[in-house]
């Protein structure tokens, strides 16, 4: 029963740790962080995997065919997620940033690597590369999204969010204050959670 209840509240403690970590960074650093969203993925990917154990053990501990389904049913349910989610987020996360800072880096960046672009309410039009670079961002929480609409170009992308990268590092305006605490506020609520999910076994 104890290693049932660590993997079952496990989830929610690696969540609320990765979200005061990028709280705790993004207030010192006093910057935005941007990262490939395939950290993100493999972060979801690692806090639901002692969930998927849990499944397991309680498959292998009561091997009755009504738990073996719901077992079954869950993982998959999982795997479904975190594959649908990678697929959606492809690219980059910026995590509290501003939406002006965070146009204007990318602005920045094209015209640092010399690429003709056209601005749209999609993202930017590439002219050298007939591409289209998505900058999607959620100004209430400060977080955005940055991918190519076609992978056949992906090597560009690396150099663009470096250039973001630095772009933002350089802009004292670029952080999202707001957003920085709001992730460290869901962290704290979420580790509360834990807590008290623990206390109930």
């Amino acid at each position: 029963m104890d290693a049932l209840r660590i993997l079952l509240v496990a989830p929610l403690v690696i969540l609320a740790a990765a979200l005061l970590v990028t709280s705790a960074w993004v207030l010192v650093r006093q910057r935005p962080l941007l990262l490939r969203s395939s950290l993100v993925v493999g972060l979801i990917a690692v806090s639901m995997a002692p969930l998927a154990l849990a499944m397991l053990l309680a498959a292998v501990s009561d091997p009755e065919p009504a738990t073996l389904c719901s077992s079954f049913i869950t993982g998959s349910l999982l795997a479904l997620m975190i594959v649908a989610f990678g697929r959606a987020t492809r690219g980059y996360t910026v995590i509290a940033v501003t939406e002006d800072s965070f146009r204007a880096a990318v602005r920045a960046a094209l015209v640092a690597l010399s690429i003709p672009y056209e601005e749209t309410v999609l993202g930017f039009v590439l002219g050298t590369s007939h591409n289209t670079l998505r900058a999607r961002i959620e100004p209430r929480i400060g977080t955005a999204q940055l991918s190519l609409k076609s992978p056949d170009t992906s090597r560009i992308l690396p150099q663009i969010a470096g250039h973001i990268r630095d772009h933002l590092g350089a802009d004292r305006l670029s952080m999202s204050l707001g957003s920085a605490l709001i992730y460290g506020a869901l962290g704290l609520l979420i580790l509360a959670a834990a807590f008290y999910q623990a206390s109930r076994f």
